[in-house]
């Protein structure tokens, strides 16, 4: 017998398990099969979570991970939850302290002392510890210099540093972090992190949501749950998930990662080509899985994977500037002591940018500089000679070719995804360039191939989706209009494996019909893959154009 759940039901007592058994999460707005049911987020999970425990949940794009966090931490979803058995156990009768992926839909307060201090009486901590917490907190975020700072003058790594302090400043029992460092740089990842496994050391448990498989690594021994299409399709240790074999016979080669939709980290994807040649010495080749992977290769599409757009080299671009020039950057150029100052940075056109810095150095401001979206007193972004805007004070004119010469993917995709449906928001993106119905239809079809999606999508709501596939819808739009400048802000936060083989594919396809890129990637790897040139920004102090960085 199954009974709705209920989030305010009375736990077990403090050091009890929180158990779910035959767990099943449904959208009231989700599409619906011919006979009216709407298609189940999670399928009959069972999962049990003891103090102190810490627990990686695992999947592909969609497979219901941050559905499985969020019930976790007993937040719920808009629809229905049943299960057969639900406690609450140590976890306690309210949510627990859950980090979303992008910062700014939980973000409550104006600074981020306020917003630890909000959090923390929220969780009901005395007035006389609130302070002296939030000062602990924003010491161990990093964020102590920057903490009566305004949201506006902090980065987007910033401000989910402010999100994982407020959400650890209260020590509970549980922490939730859904996908927390995906925008974050290497320095930063490695704080949250150590910040998440002291709340362990101290008897919370964690459960660690990722897309970064090659953390798993680094704990060989801890738990793993894996999920595809909302099943639960692996639980027990890391090393066994990456190095393990499947129990199925017909898949007997293949780890349970794999089978999952997940590339394997590289050094283990080695060691097992290594293993899989020894085994088959003296026989005939033997197939290293259903899906071979390409990582050894480098970032190349997948059999299995959307096909990428057919080329059509003799479209051209509605408009095609031949470079874009930052005037007024204060730039330093060149590497090993051999060093030059400029006040001017030109990309030029039939190669890929790839602009890498540290969270707060000022990357999505210069991105936004080159889209308009943003003025500056000293620096300006010029298309052609053409001013995209004009100097602080100015009087603003938006020129239509101007507009049609690049396409621009924000760093949250909710700040750009505004229709009710993939279709509705393709049609938007192509409206200003006045294709014909047969270009416009090829635009769409590639648009969607460099998603991975097929036609069946065109309907589907991204406010439905999850955040790795509302990430690939805005990349989707901003591969379908024929602009040849792609300004691309942290394409990859958020999407699985098959997903930045597909971005690396689709930019490579871009560039060979002469767009142009300039991109910012949280992961080098994939960046150093894709790029013919790079840009690093580092913070040097608050400059009054970017409010931070230099250029390298």
């Amino acid at each position: 017998m199954t009974e709705k759940i209920d989030s305010d039901a009375a736990p077990s007592s403090g050091g009890s398990p929180l158990i779910v058994k035959g767990l099943i999460a449904s959208r009231e707005d989700a599409m619906a099969d011919p006979l009216g049911n709407a298609a189940a987020l999670l399928d009959r999970i069972d999962l049990k979570l003891s103090p102190g425990e810490w627990l990686y949940i695992v999947g592909t794009n969609g497979s219901g991970k941050s559905t499985l966090g969020k019930i976790v931490a007993g937040l719920g979803i808009p629809g229905v939850l049943r299960a057969e058995r639900w406690e609450r156990g140590f976890a306690g009768n309210g949510p627990a302290p859950y980090v979303m992926q992008q910062p700014d839909a939980q973000l409550f307060a104006t600074t981020p002392r306020e917003e630890i201090v909000f959090a923390l009486e929220w969780l009901g901590a005395s007035g006389a510890a609130i302070h002296r917490l939030a000062d602990e907190a924003l010491d161990e975020a990093g964020l102590a210099a920057a903490a009566d700072l305004p949201w506006s003058a902090l980065s987007g790594g910033q401000r989910q540093l402010a999100a994982v302090a407020a959400a650890a400043a209260g020590h509970a029992p549980l922490l939730v972090l859904d996908e927390a460092t995906s925008m974050l740089d290497g320095d930063s990842q490695a704080l949250v992190r150590k910040l998440a496994q002291k709340r362990r050391r101290e008897g919370a448990a964690v459960v660690w949501i990722t897309q970064r498989i090659e953390e798993l690594e680094q704990d060989p021994e801890c738990r793993v749950v894996a999920l595809a299409a909302g099943r639960l399709i692996f639980d027990g240790k890391a090393d066994e998930f990456l190095r393990g074999e499947a129990r199925n016979k017909a898949d007997a080669l293949v780890p349970p990662c794999m089978l999952a939709g997940l590339r394997l980290p590289f050094r283990v994807e080695l060691a097992r080509e290594i293993e899989l040649r020894r085994r088959s010495a003296g026989r005939s080749r033997i197939a290293a899985s259903p899906r071979e992977s390409a990582w050894p290769k480098g970032w190349a599409l997948q059999a299995s994977d959307a096909a990428p757009p057919s080329e059509r080299p003799s479209e051209r671009p509605y408009y095609e500037p031949q470079s874009i020039r930052f005037d007024g950057l204060r730039l330093r150029v060149g590497a090993r002591g051999d060093r030059s100052e400029s006040d001017s940075l030109t990309l030029t056109p039939g190669r890929i940018v790839v602009l890498l810095g540290a969270n707060g150095a000022g990357k999505t401001r210069l991105l936004e500089l080159a889209a308009g979206l943003r003025e500056a007193d000293d620096v300006q972004a010029v298309f052609e000679a053409l001013p995209s805007q004009p100097r602080a004070g100015g009087k603003t004119r938006a020129r239509r070719h101007e507009l049609l010469a690049y396409s621009y993917a924000a760093q949250s995709p909710e700040d750009q995804l505004f229709a009710r449906s993939v279709k509705e928001e393709l049609d938007y993106v192509l409206r200003p360039y006045r294709l014909d119905k047969e270009a416009r239809k090829d635009r769409i079809t590639d648009a969607l191939q460099s998603a991975g999606w097929g036609a069946d999508w065109l309907d589907r709501d991204p406010f439905a989706m999850s955040g790795g596939e509302r990430r690939r819808t805005a990349l989707a739009c901003a591969l379908a209009a024929p602009a040849p400048w792609l300004l691309l802000d942290e394409p990859t936060a958020g999407l699985d494996a098959q997903g930045c083989d597909r971005l690396a594919g689709s930019l490579a396809q871009e560039r060979r019909r002469g767009a142009r890129h300039y991109a910012r990637f949280p992961r080098s790897r994939l960046g150093a893959a894709a790029c013919g040139r790079a840009a690093a920004a580092r913070r040097r102090r608050r400059d009054p154009a970017l409010r931070a960085g230099r250029a390298a």
